[in-house]
């Protein structure tokens, strides 16, 4: 069912230690957590109205405001995917990943300009939450149809804090060697722990991307 979805971990920090090839290898390294650790933080612009709505509770005005803001997000995220289109294994081209992040950002601004200052905080106190779930591979299109319990929600994070847990302190091989293994087992424990009516809908939601259903949630 998490088919094609991927674990975004926290990254950890390699220490650099050595001169020579090692401290380069190192830097390498070092830059590579960054962005990951970056991926990993999700931004106001990737969750949902639905999902925003649920967490801030958005007014009447306030969703009236935002409908235009998210549909020229999904309309110009889609048009970035051509472009960053790769095979397999091949990184994404920076000059499409520096984009999405500039549209992401604004986007970001955009929606916050709108939310009070209570909405702001609410927000910021469920995002991690948020970046779990989507760190387990729940996507955040549906996540309030799944209705997740406060245990399954703890659950969750504590699934994805221990995948991170147990790279941290490995050495890069060994991290590169044993993250997709981890990450199945991680998705594989969030699986188990889900009711058949929640897998349902994740499935529902799947096939409908598969048969071109929309890349993004509409408004």
């Amino acid at each position: 069912m998490f088919k094609q979805v991927s674990f975004c971990l926290v990254a950890v920090a390699v220490l650099c230690a050595g001169a020579g090839s090692m401290a380069q290898e190192a830097a390498q390294a070092g830059a590579g957590a960054r962005q990951r650790t970056r991926a990993a933080r999700i931004s106001t612009a990737e969750v949902p109205m639905p999902l925003l709505d649920s967490v801030v509770t958005l007014t009447a005005e306030q969703k009236d405001k935002l409908k235009p803001i998210y549909e020229k997000y999904a309309t110009e995220v889609k048009a970035l995917a051509p472009a960053g289109a790769r095979k397999a294994g091949e990184p994404t081209d920076p000059t499409v990943r520096q984009k999405r992040t500039e549209l992401q950002r604004t986007t970001a601004t955009q929606i916050e300009a709108v939310l009070t200052p209570d909405q702001l905080k609410k927000l910021k106190q469920a995002t991690p939450q948020i970046t779990a779930a989507r760190s387990a591979g729940l996507p955040l299109p549906v996540l309030v149809d799944l209705k997740l319990t406060e245990e399954q929600r703890k659950q969750i994070a504590d699934i994805v804090k221990g995948v991170a847990d147990q790279l941290k302190g490995m050495p890069a091989d060994e991290r590169k060697a044993r993250s997709k293994d981890l990450q199945r087992e991680g998705r594989t424990k969030v699986e188990a722990m889900l009711t058949a009516e929640q897998k349902e809908v994740i499935t529902k939601f799947q096939k409908s991307r598969r048969r071109g259903g929309p890349a993004a949630p509409k408004p």
